[in-house]
């Protein structure tokens, strides 16, 4: 959800054209892109508050051997795992490659990472590689059990900074390439009048057809100046 939010808010609407009423107010471009992404966030808080507050109700009423506490460390983890990736989605549009691309890296990392936490364990060959993972920074420690496990909620935001900032850093960077590209844009001017003040029609008639006049005065043509004279 975070991550198809977060690119259609984002790159979908910057291909359809709706940014454009936006943009053309006297606001950042980064700050439009960086609200939407802030929009998403809260979101998730507001998800995460509801979901943790059903499962506290279902853990009261069926009087259930498992630890508020241990909810609610779940709950921050998939939380700060789901802004991480709607992170690394926000960074993909940032970078100026759209909604489809943003989407696939998104869910690229989100199930390479799953795997790594789901199967290098189970290789002692593939297990370093675990540590890689932000599932195992968000659920590597059990925290239904242990409680929140703060090294991995740590790693989480720090990433989720990063990625952020660098997104934000390369939409800001691409609207700057795009004025100094319109600035430098060559301006397109019509074909330079013959001496005389003769206009670029006068100029393609041919000579043999052309009356001089008065010295001075451009050439006309021979019918305009019969015309003239009938």
């Amino acid at each position: 959800m975070a991550v198809t939010a977060t690119a259609a808010l984002t790159g979908g609407d910057e291909e359809a054209g709706r940014l454009e009423l936006l943009l053309a107010l006297p606001v950042a471009r980064r700050q439009v892109f960086l609200v939407r992404f802030l929009c998403v966030a809260f979101g998730l808080a507001l998800t995460s508050v509801l979901v943790w507050l059903s499962v506290y109700g279902s853990v009261i009423s069926y009087d259930m051997d498992v630890s508020t506490g241990g909810v609610a460390a779940v709950t921050l983890t998939v939380a700060l795992l789901a802004v991480l990736h709607a992170g690394i989605a926000y960074a993909i549009v940032g970078f100026g490659l759209g909604r489809g691309p943003a989407l696939g890296v998104a869910a690229g990392v989100l199930v390479v990472g799953y795997l790594l936490h789901g199967i290098a364990p189970m290789s002692d060959a593939l297990e370093p590689l675990a540590n890689l993972s932000p599932w195992e920074w968000a659920l590597g420690s059990d925290p239904l059990v242990n409680g929140v496990p703060w090294g991995g909620v740590a790693l989480l935001v720090a990433v989720s900074a990063v990625v952020v900032a660098a997104g934000t850093y390369a939409v800001d960077r691409r609207r700057h390439q795009e004025r100094l590209t319109r600035r430098s844009a060559p301006t397109r001017s019509g074909p330079a009048s013959p001496p005389g003040g003769a206009g670029p029609a006068l100029s393609r008639i041919p000579a043999h057809s052309r009356i001089h006049s008065l010295p001075g005065s451009p050439a006309l043509p021979v019918t305009s100046a019969r015309r003239a004279t009938g």
